[in-house]
């Protein structure tokens, strides 16, 4: 570039231009080994490391034909203008980069956002802390502040309300006890872009059961995907508005004197006491089959919780009725689930007519959540933060090639777990306040109730206080008394 920009200038300076390199020495201009500063790796083919070998035999014989046509070329990198070489060995995509001397230090300047200032997401597992890196990666390309920095934590909502971090990613699931026991309040919220296809719990039971309405379930086994989650704490709530439940506390103890038994999916510390709260067998998360084998998918809180329902002997289980023939087909094969089928299971209103669309409550997915306590110029950093993820990584306006979308089941920090395998749901993330406008005109919603859910309280605990106030105002009275 240096001898095509000097030969176009008419005047013969090569002698009197010399190339500067990194450690201080110079060289000629028309030297035949130039000093580098920096080199732009070309442009590469990039597959999966199982697929790689399998990729590259397959593109070897298509581009070693005769008349290897130039638009597949296209297809495969745009800027291409030669067929493609094969790289051997194959690298991972940081060696690559690694072998282009000063590229990696060229695009590790530091950037503003970055320090005291960049967000810093807590994760609680491995998988998320990767996703997350990634995240934070392509971010700082597109240069988006301030800077994502990735924490991993065994207790995300205790880091973030002791301000070890700024910021955690919560399901629906986990929503009450971030706002309960650690006073978290979600920012913005994970939502599909048709509000339709919003997270929904029921208490659903088989159409052959003589249940008419959820008071009907007083002493039956029940089963829940979690303590405190949507489906226990909808159940709660709408139990509370109709005084079915016992005036005892905490509400875990209430619940578990309504139902005979009940079985949960994942374990939690509030249940330890209760003789009839059990987790799950361990089979019910074995969801697949096929001819006569079992194999165990990644495990879905929600699908335990209908497998006790439809082969575990339970009663109701507080699911998603959308969720029901995704269920079903992972349990072909099962001769427990044989002859089971979406008209086999129909959802309980808080009422005498049910109707199959009955629904306990409906929300968001995820909720991106900081302390209530934040200082409103962090609180903005967040919101500025994901707020142009979404804009870049999101369903929206993005093309079908991004380079990184957040809400798919394979990159995502996000809840894509109720996403049906026959069905993509598009998503994106909208502020709590414009949320919460559009919740407050279609009744029960899940994020509403649980802000004006009372805390628990109970006849005697009330007389209590009442008797404490009565017996200070004699003892008062008893004072001033003595002293006239």
């Amino acid at each position: 570039d240096a001898k095509l920009h000097f030969s176009q200038v008419g005047v013969s300076v090569c002698e009197d231009v010399s190339l500067l390199c990194p450690d201080g020495s110079t060289k000629p201009l028309n030297s035949s080994d130039p000093c580098v500063w920096v080199t732009r790796p070309v442009p590469v083919i990039a597959a999966k490391r199982a697929k790689a070998e399998d990729i590259q035999k397959t593109l070897k014989q298509v581009l070693a034909m005769p008349d290897t046509p130039d638009d597949f070329i296209r297809l495969l990198e745009s800027n291409v203008m030669v067929p493609p070489l094969e790289l051997t060995p194959s690298l991972t995509p940081n060696d690559y980069l690694a072998s282009a001397p000063g590229y990696l230090s060229a695009n590790a300047m530091s950037i503003c956002g970055q320090g005291a200032r960049a967000v810093s997401v807590c994760v609680s597992t491995l998988q998320d802390k990767i996703k997350c890196d990634w995240l934070s990666s392509v971010a700082r390309v597109y240069g988006l502040q301030p800077s994502l920095s990735c924490l991993y934590g065994a207790d995300c909502l205790f880091s973030v309300a002791n301000k070890s971090a700024d910021v955690v990613i919560v399901d629906t699931d986990t929503l009450m006890p971030a706002v309960r026991d650690h006073n978290l309040k979600p920012l913005l919220v994970q939502l599909p872009i048709q509000l339709k296809k919003a997270k929904t719990v029921s208490a659903v039971v088989k159409t052959n059961s003589s249940f008419k309405k959820l008071s009907d379930l007083k002493g039956k086994k029940a089963c829940f995907s979690s303590v405190d989650g949507m489906g226990w704490t909808s159940f709660t709530i709408k139990m509370q508005k109709t005084d079915s439940l016992e005036k005892v506390c905490p509400y875990t103890k209430a619940i578990s004197k309504f139902f005979s038994e009940i079985c949960v999916s994942k374990p939690s510390p509030d249940v330890h006491g209760y003789s009839n709260i059990k987790i799950c067998p361990a089979e019910y998360n074995e969801i697949s089959y096929d001819e006569g084998e079992v194999h165990e998918l990644s495990y879905d809180d929600e699908a335990v919780a209908f497998q006790c329902l439809a082969i575990g002997g339970g009663d109701v289980a507080f699911i998603s009725t959308d969720s029901i023939p995704q269920f079903l087909e992972h349990m072909k094969g099962n001769p427990e689930a044989e002859g089971l089928t979406v008209d086999s299971f129909r959802a309980l209103c808080d009422s005498s007519s049910a109707k199959h669309e009955c629904q306990l409550s409906w929300g968001s997915y995820s909720q991106v959540m900081v302390r209530d306590k934040i200082l409103p110029s962090r609180e903005e950093d967040v919101r500025s933060l994901f707020t142009g993820l979404n804009n870049l990584f999101g369903h929206i306006n993005t093309p079908s090639t991004r380079t990184f979308n957040m809400f798919e089941k394979s990159n995502s920090l996000f809840d894509t777990s109720a996403y049906s395998s026959l069905e993509s749901v598009q998503q994106r993330l909208e502020q709590i306040e414009d949320f919460l406008k559009k919740a407050k005109l279609r009744p029960d919603n899940y994020e509403i109730a649980v802000r004006s859910m009372n805390k628990c309280s109970t006849p005697s605990s009330a007389s209590r206080v009442s008797l404490s106030l009565t017996m200070l105002f004699v003892f008062i009275c008893f004072i001033l008394g003595n002293n006239n």
